[in-house]
C-alpha cells in the first residue's frame, strides 16, 4: 500500500507572503496486511500547525494500533497547546507505564509556528532528519533513541526560521535502512537529495524521490514499513489564501487480490 499527502497553510509576514506545504508519502512493508507507521496533522491553539509521525515497534496490525493509539495521545496534547518535550514525555510515560518496557515506538513532532516565525523538530528516532534550502540539504543533528524503554535519552531538537525555500525532512526507519538487509551502503539521505538537485524542489516532489529511492533500494519490496513527511516554506503569490490538503491513497475491496 502507498498513501500521498500534500497540504498548505498560507504564513503573512511583512515581506513576500509565504505558504508552508507538506507532503506525505506512506508504503507499508511487503506482503504486510497493515502500516505500523501514522501520521497525523494537528492544529494547535492559535495559527500554529503540527505533524507527528509515529512508527510502532515492528509491522503488521499489531504495530498499526500501537502507533495509533500513541497518536491520538499526542495529538490530544497538542490540541490542548503542550510544549513539545511535553507531548513526548506524556507519550514515553504512557507506553512504558501499558507495556512495561518491552515495546518501544519511535516519534517525531515537526511543528511550524507562525508566530515564532520558526520551524521546530522533537523527535526520539534513529533515522536522520534533513534540512535544506535552495542550495542544497544536510543532517539536523544528532539522533535520540526511541521511548517506552526504561533507559530514554533526551530528545533530540531543531529549529530554523520560516525562510523561503526552507525544507524538513523526517522518514521512518523503514527509509533510513532501505536496502541494509540486501548489503546495501548506508542512505546518505542529504547527499542523495543535493545530488539530485531537489534543492528548492516541490515538498511533493522531494517525497516522491525520497519514497521512490528507499523502494528501489529494496528492489521494490520494502523491507519494514516506510514513510517520508517533508514540510517546505515557498513563496506564494496565489491569490487564494485558503489552507488545503489533498489525500490519495489505494482502496482495495476485502476479498479481492
Amino acid at each position: 500500500m502507498a498513501v500521498g499527502r500534500t497540504g498548505g497553510t498560507v504564513i503573512r509576514g511583512a515581506g513576500t507572503a509565504l505558504r508552508v506545504v507538506i507532503a506525505v508519502q506512506q508504503a507499508g512493508k511487503y506482503a504486510s496486511a497493515a502500516s505500523g507507521d501514522t501520521v497525523e496533522v494537528v492544529q494547535r491553539p492559535g495559527s500554529a500547525l503540527s505533524v507527528l509521525l509515529v512508527d510502532g515497534q515492528g509491522s503488521g496490525p499489531g504495530a498499526k494500533a500501537l502507533s495509533l493509539l500513541l497518536t491520538g495521545r499526542a495529538a490530544s496534547l497538542v490540541r490542548d497547546g503542550a510544549r513539545d518535550q511535553t507531548v513526548l514525555d506524556s507519550a514515553h510515560d504512557f507506553l512504558l507505564a501499558h507495556r512495561n518496557g518491552l515495546v518501544s515506538a519511535t516519534v517525531d513532532l515537526v511543528t511550524i509556528d507562525p508566530v515564532a516565525s520558526e520551524l521546530r523538530i522533537a523527535r526520539h528516532a534513529l533515522a536522520p532528519a534533513v534540512v535544506g534550502d535552495d542550495v542544497g540539504f544536510r543532517m539536523t543533528g544528532p539522533v535520540s533513541g526511541p521511548i517506552g524503554r526504561w533507559q530514554v535519552e533526551p530528545a533530540a531538537t531543531f529549529r530554523t526560521g520560516i525562510v523561503a525555500g526552507t525544507t524538513l525532512v523526517v522518514t521512518s526507519d523503514g527509509v533510513a535502512h532501505a536496502g541494509d538487509r540486501r548489503g546495501g551502503s548506508p542512505l546518505d539521505l542529504a547527499h542523495a537529495l543535493t545530488a539530485a538537485g531537489l534543492a528548492g524542489a516541490t515538498p511533493g516532489e522531494i517525497g516522491e524521490f525520497v519514497m521512490g529511492l528507499a523502494r528501489d533500494r529494496d528492489h521494490g519490496r520494502p523491507a519494514d514499513d516506510m514513510t517520508v513527511v517533508v514540510v517546505g516554506v515557498r513563496a506564494d503569490a496565489d491569490p487564494d489564501r485558503s489552507m488545503t490538503m489533498r489525500v490519495s491513497l489505494p482502496v482495495t475491496k476485502r476479498g479481492s487480490q
